[in-house]
């Protein structure tokens, strides 16, 4: 795998655009382990609303922001406080992954040719015209792949727990009916 060949020369240095296979896995890892993250939270939204998952996805494909969805869901009333707790902390561990992510997956990349280090170089754009630099590391942007891999573990055991709860207060529920 290769990236774009182009190059920028100076007199001291030339950058390129080409990066390392290494540095492409890295970023690719993150798209991928962000795109997971995501759709747990469509199947979050549609658990905790307790709706097919077919109803849940369209809603949630609507309302696109992660962040969105998991506010919303924040606001369900039968949402024990435990649970509740653990959402809020892993809504607001999402929502700053989610701003680093973009950092990754938005910028344009190149490095310095011919240098042993895996430093990356970028800038992004913003919508004023003004370019914002930063220099990383494949490094780095592995651990923020492994931080989203685990924020999607965390929801998991937040569904799973939710799920519980719902089935023993439902058996509770009916045993106290059958009484």
């Amino acid at each position: 795998m290769t990236g774009v060949e182009n190059g920028i020369t100076d007199s001291d240095f030339t950058l390129t655009t080409k990066l390392t296979d290494d540095q492409l896995r890295a970023i690719g890892t993150v798209v991928v382990q962000w795109s997971t993250l995501e759709n747990l939270v469509y199947v979050a939204f549609a658990l905790f609303f307790g709706i097919s998952m077919p109803k849940g996805r369209l809603i949630a494909a609507h309302l696109q922001r992660t962040e969105t969805l998991l506010s919303i869901i924040k606001q369900q009333s039968d949402i024990p406080a435990a649970i509740l707790h653990t959402l809020d902390e892993i809504a607001s561990e999402i929502e700053t992954l989610n701003q680093e992510r973009n950092q990754i997956v938005h910028r344009f990349w190149f490095r310095q040719e011919n240098v042993a280090d895996d430093a990356l170089h970028g800038f992004l754009e913003t919508r004023v015209k003004e370019r914002i630099p930063v220099e990383t590391t494949t490094e780095a942007i592995d651990e923020l792949a492994t931080r989203i891999q685990r924020a999607s573990a965390k929801l998991t055991q937040i569904m799973i727990a939710y799920s519980a709860a719902v089935e023993s207060a439902t058996d509770s529920s009916s045993k106290n009916s059958s009484s």
